[in-house]
């Protein structure tokens, strides 16, 4: 009877689950470069939705003088929709409502007028392909045949154009307004036609909940550039534009000076930091996600972990920072990275280092090297900075950071072993995930000893960069006491937001109590402490104006679990009014180069032109803020007429204000990009790895004290070297009336050399 037995077939587990991961890995590439709506739950929705649109849309009718239905469309919509069919329309407006819908970020105000943005677009590319049809007989198939061979978006987008090129054709672009109104009626049409797949979302045309149960988001959203970071290395810097059309300068101002500075080769060292940074391999530390994931489930240390995301927003993302950890947990990636128009790194993927604790403690290097005693003992170091008992070990000696260490050895290796045990003692350390991190691996350094081969980050911080930069261009001897380049000892640490503190605490408030109610409010009920004085400093020294400075103690207070009714009546300002005042009497010549940077740029704003100068690392920047055009846009939506107001360009005016104001913290953060620049390229020439967050500089422990080394060296070269304020001073004397141009401030008689002998500088 074996013969007529049916027999079920074993599937081979294994395989089974090999190719399901590869048509997953398929899909989602297809997703990051053709957009969802090439994904399969993306084809899914078009299969299921396209001809009911479709009939839809052949029911409307040329808008006449006094009648339009609906009343979305118009006789330009109309117009630019002519010869089009029917169907590609709806196939188009679908497609861009499905990739707009996966783009869409939580909590983003102008989610509307980017997703009809993103709708017109799409109709915008099929109407492009009427327009060849009619102006070329032949050109149309030619582009179809090349593009065909072509994966991304992107790369057809290139092959259409070199072939209108060729031949001697231009189409030209839709008017960004018109791309908005073809969005609104398209939207307005999805809605009416497919009730109950596509919503009004609070003005937001969006796919319901109950039509998207199928589809992988996750899947969708990891894949897309914007959030996750690559599998292959970047390709390096060498101009303005990538590979991949992305731009090397974000928000960029005067495009021709940079691409002159790029031809000259002057840019050359920041794009080769920069190209450095990207091409350094990473992974997930998966015992790290794994204690994430308990947090979060247990609900025991997510407002630890989030501690310092200030909106509500924030818990989708780390949702989503869990499921990329896990998406790579097995994978090495690389992180894309350009930089704003002052020369400041931004990494392209938002999962990167430089965002909360969490993902710091989940990143490591994928490269490792045997961590030697030297990174034992620089792993002792940051495991207290990263606990931070009492806010003050991490400002200590490094002996003491050590000694701590020893006196808390047997709760740092429980809680390496046991976290979940260890949750409440956890909870209070500065950077819980980091710190658990690295308890973790001190704990295998010290089973396994100086051969363990370590991939885990230890980070130096400068202290009070903004206040350092200031304190080397005037050579000012106070400012550099204060932020550690100029100790008074071997084992001496500054620390100038508790100098602030102790001046606003002991000389002004508590002078004031008696007579100032505000005053006393502050020293019994508002807590005047350390971590208020950081804050303000540290926005001081970027130009932060009174009013923001209130807000700041406002979210403070907020979050400290005062309410409105309990904080008194100008209790904010009182603070940051006195706050100041200590500041300018504790910073040395900082508050003097400050309101010099103002004057000149003020003077610059005579002539009608902006402070321009070039960093240390070669980097041309402009202080130019121009007012943008503003148009208002009224429309109709599912009987709703919605009104969208939006920027179109930039006028010739400059916005004098933000001028004056930004000129000091533009001028400043060019310093930090051009230090950081210097210091990525020494660590590339000796092969060091390094991954850096403005001011944070973190590297594997057996290269800390090289790195603490080449941290002071290239700082100290730079200054050297170059004389930033000097040079913009220069320009503003050559270009602005000399009436207006005021007297360089005096300097100070600070030693550069002292810079070398600087331990505490940079440190865990």
């Amino acid at each position: 009877m074996r013969g007529n037995t049916l027999r079920r077939r074993r599937i081979d587990t294994p395989l089974f689950d090999r190719t399901v991961a590869r048509n997953i890995e398929a899909d989602e590439r297809v997703i990051k470069n053709q957009g969802a709506s090439a994904g399969f739950m993306g084809r899914e929705l078009l299969f299921r939705h396209v001809g009911p649109l479709a009939d839809r849309l052949r029911q409307m009718k040329r808008p006449g003088r006094y009648h339009r239905e609906p009343p979305s469309l118009t006789a330009a919509i109309w117009d630019a929709l002519r010869g089009s069919n029917r169907d590609s329309i709806a196939a188009a407006a679908l497609s861009g409502i499905i990739d707009a819908h996966f783009q869409r970020q939580p909590g983003d105000q102008e989610a509307a007028r980017k997703v009809k943005l993103e709708i017109g677009k799409a109709i915008e590319r099929q109407t492009r392909r009427v327009a060849i049809r009619r102006t070329k007989k032949g050109v149309l198939g030619q582009i179809r045949t090349a593009a065909a061979r072509k994966f991304s978006l992107a790369e057809r987008r290139s092959v259409e154009l070199r072939i209108l090129r060729e031949h001697g054709l231009t189409i030209p672009a839709w008017p960004r307004r018109l791309r908005l109104d073809v969005g609104n009626f398209a939207a307005d049409m999805m809605i009416a036609a497919l009730a109950g797949v596509i919503i009004d979302d609070k003005g937001v045309p969006a796919i319901a909940h109950d039509a998207t149960l199928s589809i992988n988001v996750t899947s969708a959203l990891l894949a897309h550039p914007a959030y996750g970071p690559v599998l292959e290395p970047p390709p390096p810097w060498f101009g303005l534009t990538g590979e991949d059309g992305s731009d090397f300068v974000q928000s960029a101002r005067e495009v021709e000076i940079l691409q002159a500075a790029v031809v000259s080769g002057q840019m050359a060292e920041h794009m080769d930091a920069v190209s450095y940074l990207q091409s350094l391999p990473c992974c997930i530390n998966f015992d790290v996600w794994q204690f994430v994931l308990d947090c979060d489930v247990a609900g025991a240390l997510r407002k630890s972990l989030l501690k310092k995301a200030k909106k509500k927003s924030d818990l989708p993302t780390f949702k989503l920072d869990i499921h990329t950890a896990l998406e790579f947990r097995d994978r090495t990636f690389y992180i894309p990275a350009g930089i704003d128009f002052r020369g400041r790194l931004l990494p392209r993927p938002n999962f990167n280092f430089s965002r909360a604790d969490h993902l710091r403690g989940l990143i490591n290097f994928d490269d490792g090297a045997p961590i030697t005693d030297r990174g034992i003992w620089w792993l002792r170091v940051a495991v207290a900075s990263a606990y931070d008992e009492g806010k003050h070990i991490g400002r200590s000696t490094f002996d003491k950071r050590i000694a701590w260490v020893e006196e808390h050895l047997g709760e740092i290796c429980d809680a390496a072993r046991t976290p979940v045990k260890k949750f409440d003692w956890l909870s209070r350390a500065a950077d819980p995930v980091q710190f658990y991190a690295l308890a973790q691996e001190l704990d295998r350094a010290l089973k396994v000893g100086p051969g363990l081969i370590t991939r885990m980050p230890i980070g130096f911080d400068a202290t009070c960069s903004g206040l350092m930069q200031y304190a080397l261009v005037a050579l000012d001897p106070v400012g550099a006491e204060m932020t550690n380049l100029a100790p008074n000892g071997p084992d001496h640490i500054d620390d100038v937001y508790t100098r602030v503190l102790i001046l606003l605490r002991a000389h002004t408030l508590a002078v004031a109590a008696d007579d100032h109610p505000l005053a006393r409010w502050w020293l019994e009920v508002g807590n005047v402490d350390r971590a208020i004085c950081k804050q303000l400093v540290m926005t001081y020294c970027y130009s932060s104006e009174e009013d923001g400075q209130r807000m700041q103690v406002y979210d403070i207070l907020f979050d400290r679990g005062f309410t409105a009714e309990q904080i008194p009546e100008g209790a904010p300002q009182y603070l940051v009014e006195k706050t100041r005042e200590a500041i300018e009497l504790v910073c040395g010549r900082a508050p003097a180069i400050m309101e010099h940077l103002k004057a000149l740029a003020a003077a610059m704003l005579w002539c009608g032109e902006p402070v321009r100068w070039v960093s240390p690392s070669g980097l041309p920047i402009s202080n130019l803020y121009q007012e943008p055009r503003v148009k208002t846009v009224q429309q109709h939506l599912a009987g709703n007429i919605p009104r969208h107001v939006f920027a179109e360009g930039w006028s010739p005016q400059m916005r004098e204000e933000k001028t004056i104001r930004a000129v000091a913290p533009n001028f400043i953060h060019s310093l930090d990009a051009a230090h950081l620049a210097f210091v990525a390229n020494a660590c590339a020439r000796e092969r060091i790895p390094l991954v850096t967050v403005h001011d944070n500089f973190t590297t594997l422990a057996p290269y800390a004290d090289r790195l603490n080394e080449i941290l002071r060296q290239e700082l100290k070269r730079m200054y050297a070297e170059h004389d930033p304020l000097q040079q913009i001073h220069d320009y503003v004397r050559a270009s602005a009336w000399s009436q207006m141009v005021p007297k360089l401030p005096s300097r100070g008689d600070y030693d550069l050399e002292r810079i070398l002998n600087t331990p505490y500088a940079f440190a865990p």
